[in-house]
């Protein structure tokens, strides 16, 4: 029964770890950005404005009773703020940095990106411009897509349009895709950025807690 047990917890692990994390990111003359897991969506750009709460009204002070009054208390002196250790904090961030940044990198070699679609409409006043703009919005998309496709993996995309109107007065992007990261890459990630860091802090403690080396005297 035990094994039972275990082997369901072990298989119900798996699978949430096989989940992916996903990205949804538009541009249509705004950005939108959207992250969240399976079905459900929390959206991040633009950010929802909250309703400003209105503020109670003040109270009118009564005046202050006129009567004797002692001599006022001397002002405090300012407290100095204490210098902290600026050694110590710059050789913490670096080694956070030399922690994250290898598993940071590997991590993002495993991004997927799907679900591409662009629609981009070239426009403008002056049709040798609008030319011109058609050529660079082209070498920059394909160029960018190949690109990408040599540091993640991207799956093929749903639909591209980039066509020239030279009837309208600006260029109009409708640019759509998603970002996918399996939970397992990301708690694995998470987990070695964790024991780099703490073997850089053990290592650079037994280097300060070291002794130094006295030099042996010249022999006459």
């Amino acid at each position: 029964m035990g094994w039972i047990i275990a082997g369901g917890i072990l298989l119900l692990l798996a699978l949430i770890l096989s989940l992916s994390a996903a990205a949804d990111v538009r541009y249509d003359g705004e950005f939108y950005l959207s992250v969240g897991i399976l079905g459900w969506r929390y959206p991040i750009l633009p950010a929802k404005e909250e309703p400003e709460q209105k503020k109670p009204a003040k109270k009118k002070q009564s005046a202050p009773k006129k009567g004797k009054t002692g001599p006022a208390p001397p002002p405090k002196p300012k407290e100095k703020p204490e210098k902290g250790d600026l050694g110590g904090l710059f050789r913490i961030v670096s080694d956070l940095l030399k922690a994250v940044f290898p598993p940071l990198g590997k991590l993002l070699c495993k991004l997927r990106l799907t679900r591409l679609e662009a629609d981009i409409l070239v426009g403008g006043e002056d049709a040798a411009q609008i030319a011109i703009n058609y050529g660079r919005i082209c070498g920059v998309f394909y160029g960018s897509y190949a690109a990408l496709q040599n540091f993640i993996r991207v799956k093929k995309a749903r639909r591209v349009d980039i066509s020239c109107d030279f009837l309208l007065p600006e260029t109009r992007e409708d640019i759509s895709f998603r970002l996918k990261l399996r939970l397992g890459s990301i708690l694995w990630a998470a987990l070695c950025m964790g024991w780099r860091f703490l073997a850089y802090t053990i290592r650079r403690s037994n280097a300060e807690q070291r002794p130094p080396e006295v030099p042996e005297r010249a022999e006459r």
